[in-house]
């Protein structure tokens, strides 16, 4: 396969994903790329496999450029970094072909496209989805959403959804290579197809005990405005005026992640007229925030600001909300100036909130992106919500991605999602689907009324 073949495929592959959502195009990729492979040297199919993942993370994120653009990088460096970590992306696709023409399995091809393939390229994306925390982008089993085999995800997980997926597309590859296959193949993938549609009715979702309806404001605050000083009490304000009205309403209004941008001890004093009222009338106001203790270590948080529950982010993004080589690197993040950017980690278990009786598990961010994060408000709460700012990527596919993520949380745990965010806040229910959304960056309050039956 020549390498612009190997780059074509790896960027149609990419249309499979949000915002896209073309799912089967991740089998126009993956079949030829595996079919290529299987007749390749391990040097060939490093470099397959390597252009190959160019046009996937090509297409499929480049988006990291856009919250360099906010930290004020010249696009002299902007350029080359992206690229960098499109070709660090791509080396894993390239490891992944290295290793899968090694084995001396190719002399079956059922256990090589089946078996092993599929084995090596999930071990791959373990290994990236945990290095330096982790970017689980991109990951093939979410191409399963809106198909009969995410019916799965409770019992294998979206890394196991990846499996099956390259299972499928080692069973069609099989197909293409002898028409011999036909008839067993087709069998197989009749019963893997009926058997997924089967499956759901041994979802359990687990719903809350009562109706619950919650309030999500987007206050429309550029990226570039969030963390000016003068900027402070015209933010704080927006977010107090358009929550009044639902005060007594709703039974808790949501703010996105670091929507008070400045540390709560900050705050607390000029902010305590408007959650009195909030108690008084029995509404919840739960914000991210920035918090800091008395040794100077400072939290990117959640906090019920009418009863002072609180979450830490665990899972920190490197290189802006924290970096790897400490001390090191730290003197970068002061040459760029980025704000907040040396947080500390939070707790790796801590406590479920309770809204109205309901316990809720919360996450910050990218953390709905791992499976592991949200498990650990598992099986306690029945409800979770996950917080995030994506005004950094605002007019890109990252929050498109991202919400796809949350939504194969949603399936995976049984519960329902609630994405309080910047733009893309949405309602999503157990069973994977968007019930309500709001996909701009404006300012706007969402109500969703969270319903204690199965949809």
């Amino acid at each position: 396969m020549s390498h612009w073949l190997s780059l074509f495929l790896g960027a149609v592959s990419a249309l499979a994903f949000a915002p896209f959502e073309w799912r089967f195009m991740i089998l126009i990729g993956l079949v030829p790329l595996a079919l290529s492979w299987y007749r390749q040297t391990p040097r060939q199919a490093w470099r397959t496999g390597f252009f190959f993942g160019l046009g996937l993370f090509g297409v499929g994120a480049h988006w990291i450029y856009s919250s360099m653009t906010y930290m004020g990088f010249p696009w002299l460096l902007i350029i080359p970094i992206t690229l960098l970590f499109i070709v660090v992306m791509a080396a894993f696709i390239g490891l992944t072909g290295w290793l899968g023409a090694q084995t001396l399995l190719k002399r079956s091809p059922v256990l090589w496209f089946v078996g092993f393939l599929p084995l090596v390229w999930l071990g791959m994306e373990l290994f990236k989805g945990s290095f330096l925390h982790g970017f689980p982008w991109l990951e093939v089993g979410y191409t399963t959403l809106d198909t009969p085999f995410v019916n799965w995800a409770p019992w294998l997980g979206s890394y196991g959804l990846g499996w099956l997926v390259l299972v499928l597309a080692g069973l069609v590859a099989i197909l293409v290579r002898s028409s011999q296959s036909w008839p067993w193949v087709s069998v197989s993938l009749a019963v893997l197809i009926g058997l997924s549609a089967w499956v759901e009715r041994y979802h359990e979702p687990v719903y809350p005990d009562r109706p619950l309806q919650f309030a999500v404001v987007q206050a429309g605050v550029d990226q570039a405005d969030k963390w000016q000083a003068d900027k402070l009490k015209m933010i704080v304000d927006r977010y107090m005026e358009m929550s009044q009205p639902y005060l007594g309403e709703v039974d808790a209004i949501l703010w996105p992640e670091t929507a008070l941008p400045t540390f709560w001890d900050n705050l607390d004093a000029y902010m305590m007229p408007f959650i009195l009222e909030a108690q008084e009338k029995g509404t919840h106001i739960i914000s991210g925030v920035p918090v800091r203790d008395e040794s100077g270590r400072y939290y990117n948080s959640v906090m019920d600001l009418t009863t002072g529950q609180r979450y830490d982010k665990h899972r920190l993004v490197p290189f802006s909300e924290y970096y790897p080589l400490g001390d090191v690197l730290s003197v970068v993040a002061d040459w760029m100036a980025i704000p907040m950017s040396s947080f500390s980690p939070g707790s790796v278990v801590q406590p479920v909130f309770e809204v109205k009786g309901e316990k809720v598990g919360v996450t910050v961010c990218y953390e709905i992106a791992f499976s592991t994060e949200v498990k650990k408000a598992l099986p306690h709460a029945s409800v979770l919500f996950n917080f995030s700012n994506e005004a950094w990527f605002k007019g890109t596919y990252e929050p498109a991605q991202l919400l796809e993520m949350a939504r194969m949380r949603a399936i995976e745990s049984g519960r329902t999602v609630i994405r309080a965010n910047t733009g893309y806040s949405a309602y999503i229910a157990p069973n994977s689907r968007v019930i309500s959304s709001n996909r701009e960056f404006n300012q706007k309050v969402i109500l969703f009324n969270i319903s204690n039956r199965a949809k």
